[in-house]
């Protein structure tokens, strides 16, 4: 049984995370509107006013963001642009018009100090610039709780998907071309499949109990790991590998322009206590990311 049809406006449709949204959605009965950067920018707050008023959403669905970690830190101030200050103008149009805010933030909002999975109730501590762009927009949306609370804040990690550049494509990609590749094994943390995640987002919809919740694959590995299972499993499929040899490497010789936190894994309890749902397991999730994109006619990963 379908839900009653609400209107969703959904910005960055074109991207990884949203295209798999707006698919989603619309599949359980939801009228999806989706616009990019080519159309219409977050920042520009007059547009989306028009938007809003011709739409009349129900929900927005901000899918849009500066995600190049490493370039952020040297264009911090286009990442807090996106990433923070376009908050203030979409938050004001949601509480004008009593819109249900869902927008999405990052493991990197913490330091990675921990050795247990992170609670939302755990301070941040961005320590990249990346980081500190989305934790500004939560403090945005943060700063309404008790006046507006009908928003949804959700914190991933690791998003992988078929239709945008990620760590398990990018693996792929390399296997196909070296004999030897260098993965950092001493930060640990959790993939998320697109699709989980899009499914994770209409459960919590669903719900209509509104806040900040985590939401990633079950279960933790090192990027190694999540590199050692993408090439085992990619085997198994016969798709033509060159590489023979996967190194681990340390965060200190395979240097990045941005800090990244050494343990991000985060809890899921808010989320399954509120949706009643499981989450699945971030194996489970890769097999079936690469089942799709062996299958995918836009792909060349095909046997």
């Amino acid at each position: 049984m379908k839900d009653t049809k609400q209107k969703v406006l959904l910005s960055g449709a074109k991207g990884m995370l949203g295209r798999v949204i707006e698919t989603r959605l619309s599949s359980k009965g939801y009228e999806v509107k989706g616009f990019d950067l080519d159309e219409g920018d977050i920042r520009d707050t007059h547009w989306l006013e028009e938007r809003f008023l011709v739409w009349k959403p129900d929900i927005f669905c901000n899918c849009a963001a500066y995600t190049k970690v490493d370039e952020a830190e040297k264009n911090r101030s286009l990442a807090f642009s996106v990433n923070g200050e376009a908050l203030k103008g979409i938050m004001a149009l949601c509480v004008r018009t009593g819109s249900v805010l869902v927008h999405f933030s990052t493991d990197y909002v913490f330091d990675g100090t921990k050795n247990t999975p992170y609670h939302e109730s755990d301070p941040p501590n961005p320590q990249s610039v990346y980081g500190q762009s989305k934790w500004e927009g939560e403090k945005v949306i943060l700063s309404h709780q008790g006046q507006y609370d009908r928003f949804y804040i959700i914190r991933t990690s690791w998003l992988h998907g078929l239709h945008g550049p990620n760590f398990v494509s990018t693996i792929l990609d390399l296997a196909q071309k070296k004999k030897d590749l260098d993965i950092v094994a001493d930060q640990k943390g959790t993939p998320t499949f697109c699709e989980d995640l899009a499914e994770g987002v209409y459960q919590l919809l669903r719900s209509r109990r509104f806040g900040l919740f985590h939401f990633s694959g079950e279960g933790s590995c090192s990027w190694y790991e999540l590199a050692l299972a993408t090439i085992e499993m990619a085997r198994k499929r016969d798709l033509p590998l060159r590489v023979k040899h996967i190194h681990p490497v340390t965060t200190e010789q395979f240097k990045r322009r941005a800090p990244r936190p050494p343990f991000s894994v985060m809890d899921k309890t808010k989320y399954k206590e509120t949706t009643g749902q499981k989450v699945p397991h971030w194996l489970d999730s890769l097999e079936n990311f690469i089942i799709s994109k062996v299958s995918d006619p836009e792909t060349q990963y095909r046997i």
